[in-house]
């Protein structure tokens, strides 16, 4: 006999994805009772059912027919994945009957289902232009006739070429050839776009087998930025790269991936290249790095150095502009200079701040028009004011000059301010080394006066140096001292408070001839130390209170251990 649909029956065989009606003869069966017209078993209490082992059962349906010897048997195919030969047992056991009977049968379950691979991966580069091996299994061609008459190949909605490499019954191999820029409008994430790669019948599109296809563009650069502080430069990219053949986190020269008219601004040869990831690049800068943001070349690669991780699209005219950093930092400038001159010294005021580069200074004076004139002038990190001081015409008069930092990536620091007094009589000319302090309440405080003799043509005696306190909690006893250093032990300061000393210079012989200056103290204070016993993580019963311990917990800045 034949199928419903005129084919021939498979033999001992069935798909492994089930479906269909699998039909049992079986020879010399127990005697079933049953409906002739329907075939329905019509006892229930039998037990009539096929065994897979470990794949279950399946229960049979109904007796197509039998005479009495010979009885056939349907059943819907089971499912039987994966696709395995097996040895299925009949069960049949009649009402009544006190044993069951069985036999066994010898069946192969194969796989019918359709499926599609790419040797090598189902992807190729965005440009389109590479030729992918494609294998399709069970989809139902004739074999007397042309593959390319018979089946269609799309990427998404285009139709491509193909050539028929080879084929049988069950499978067969494409040569498919990806169009030029047939992902132009496809779009990309994390460097890859998803289309659908479908082969199906011409005469039946609905019959076909589909699989993700990915398209690769080449890496892009999305950030290139200067870290805070200005010494090395973040590149970005929009996906993984093959990182151009390096491992992670070693260093190598940048001149292995960047071109010269980019890598001379960025320091030459000593400028170092590292990846931390397969998508970000750390760009060391060298000594001589003269690179600014978003001025000159920029960030640019050599063409086909950085690949996709997986090969398939190398980066071609890749550049970018090297953008300031997200949070640039701040930078801390201080004046270091003396509190006060007579008519007969110079003036020496330096701005101290930390850059990797030459930073630009902005110097003014805010109340005296004359001295702020001579100062907007000058945008070194030094004030120097010949013998005399000149500039500043008035005497008796405190002067207060601020100043401002500027690096090279145009982040701008606070004002510093300091005042300077210029005395008519001859005086001392001094300063504290360091003008300002921050500390903590275990460090140590020292500070210096730095005190000269006047220039003018005075009897010159010896010096004389006070300590005082001006604001702040009381440490009056600590400041008992003549000498021009000042040692404040460690443990003494109380954390969070501010600090104004003042000290004095004086000429033994004249105490008229009389300067003073003040230090700032700043005592900082450390985040608490939170402990929990048990450590991170605790397993406790809900039949128990929950009991949390954190009398361990301590205060840096605290000299009783555990108080809080």
């Amino acid at each position: 006999g034949r199928c419903g649909d005129g084919s021939l029956p498979l033999v001992h065989a069935a798909p492994s994805s089930g479906g269909g009606v699998l039909t049992l003869l079986v020879l010399n069966s127990p005697s079933l009772d049953f409906d002739v017209a329907t075939g329905t078993i019509t006892d229930d209490e039998a037990v009539v059912s096929l065994s897979l082992g470990s794949f279950g059962a399946a229960v049979v349906d109904r007796v197509a027919w039998s005479d009495g010897a010979l009885m056939a048997l349907e059943l819907s195919a089971p499912p039987v994945s994966p696709p395995e030969h097996l040895s299925a047992q009949l069960v049949v056991r009649p009402a009544g009957a006190r044993v069951r009977s069985r036999a066994a049968v010898a069946m192969d379950f194969f796989d019918d289902r359709t499926w599609l691979r790419c040797d090598g991966g189902c992807d190729g580069p965005a440009g389109g232009g590479s030729t992918v091996t494609v294998r399709v299994g069970n989809l139902p061609v004739l074999l007397d006739r042309g593959i390319t008459d018979q089946v269609d190949v799309r990427l998404g909605s285009r139709a491509v070429s193909m050539e028929a490499a080879s084929f049988n019954a069950t499978t067969m191999e494409l040569r498919v050839v990806v169009p030029d820029n047939v992902c132009r409008s496809c779009a990309f994430s994390s460097g890859k776009a998803i289309v659908q790669l479908t082969v199906s019948l011409r005469s039946a599109p609905s019959v076909g087998v589909s699989t993700d296809f990915s398209f690769w563009r080449a890496p892009l650069i999305t950030s290139a930025r200067f870290d805070s502080v200005g010494t090395t430069v973040w590149v970005l990219f929009d996906q993984a790269t093959d990182r151009a053949g390096a491992e992670s986190g070693g260093s190598s020269l940048c001149s292995l991936l960047l071109a010269p008219e980019s890598l001379g601004p960025l320091g030459g040869v000593d400028a170092r290249c590292a990846w931390t990831a397969a998508d970000a690049l750390r760009i060391y800068l060298g000594p001589d790095a003269t690179v600014l943001p978003l001025e000159g070349a920029g960030i640019v690669v050599l063409d086909g150095v950085i690949s996709s991780k997986n090969g398939v699209a190398s980066s071609v005219g890749l550049v970018a502009q090297i953008r300031g950093p997200r949070l640039p930092r701040t930078p801390q400038v201080q004046l270091k200079g003396p509190a006060s001159i007579d008519s007969c010294s110079a003036l020496t005021v330096r701005a101290i701040a930390a850059s990797p580069r030459q930073m630009t200074f902005a110097w003014r004076c805010d109340n005296d028009a004359g001295l702020d004139n001579h100062l907007r002038t000058l945008t070194g990190p030094e004030l120097y004011l010949a013998p005399g001081a000149a500039a500043m015409s008035t005497v008796d008069k405190e002067y207060t000059i601020t100043v401002t930092a500027t690096d090279f990536l145009g982040a701008t620091s606070d004002t510093a301010v300091m005042a300077v007094r210029k005395t008519g009589a001859a005086t001392p000319s001094f300063s504290l080394s360091p003008p300002s302090l921050a500390v903590f309440r275990d460090q140590p405080v020292n500070a210096r006066i730095e005190a000269g003799f006047s220039r003018c043509a005075i009897q010159q005696a010896a010096m004389e140096f006070e300590w005082f306190q001006i604001a702040g909690p009381p440490v009056d006893e600590l400041l008992a001292s003549n000498l021009s250093q000042l040692a404040i032990p460690s443990h003494t300061l109380t954390p969070g408070a501010e600090y104004t000393l003042g000290a004095r210079v004086l000429m033994s012989n004249d105490a008229s001839k009389t300067v003073k200056a003040s230090l700032r103290i700043t005592v900082l204070q450390r985040p608490l130390v939170a402990i929990i016993a048990g450590g991170s993580s605790l397993a406790v019963s809900t039949a128990a209170p929950l009991r949390l311990d954190a009398s361990a917990s301590t205060d840096p800045d605290s000299d009783e251990a555990g108080a809080l």
